[in-house]
């Protein structure tokens, strides 16, 4: 598999987790049949009320330019209305880019332990609305190298 696939797999993978655990946790808010999935990954709830917040995800992939690529940080920049946050974090020691329940799991404790809390302190649920703009960058090696990351956009209502 080349590296490029292998990292749009894992960008979907991980955002299938942070989203799909988010819907599991206000699940208790959505009535059955409101929510809805998307491929077959990630469930989407287009209809989910409450403050909106938009953002890109970007998760940055370490390489040795040989078969090496590993999940060493996100990015997180989100918009609240008018105002703009910046959020990063790290993969401790580094996941290996086929490792996506680790990646999921670190991205997912995030926003329910730092983002939530932070921007919401009284938050009952957040639902992901939509997702879009997935875009991927394969590593380049050598003289020309390039950083290997995953990027795309996002919309999750917070009640």
């Amino acid at each position: 598999m080349k590296k490029g696939e292998m990292i749009r797999k894992t960008a979907i993978a991980a955002m299938a987790f942070l989203f799909v655990g988010i819907i599991i946790v206000s699940l208790t808010q959505i009535a059955p049949g409101d929510y809805q999935v998307a491929g077959d990954f990630i469930t989407v709830d287009p209809k989910a009320s409450g403050t909106k917040l938009s953002g890109t995800l970007l998760i940055y992939y370490d390489t040795d330019c040989s078969s090496y690529l590993n999940a060493k940080y996100f990015f997180i920049r989100l918009q609240k209305g008018n105002d703009l946050y910046r959020y990063s974090g790290s993969f401790t020691g580094g996941i290996d880019i086929e490792n996506t329940t680790d990646q999921e799991g670190v991205i997912f404790q995030y926003f329910e332990n730092k983002i939530i809390p932070e921007l919401f302190p009284n938050a009952n649920s957040f639902a992901l609305k939509s997702y879009s703009k997935l875009v991927t960058q394969d590593p380049l090696c050598g003289d020309n190298f390039e950083p290997s990351f995953a990027m795309f956009d996002f919309v999750i209502a917070v009640k």
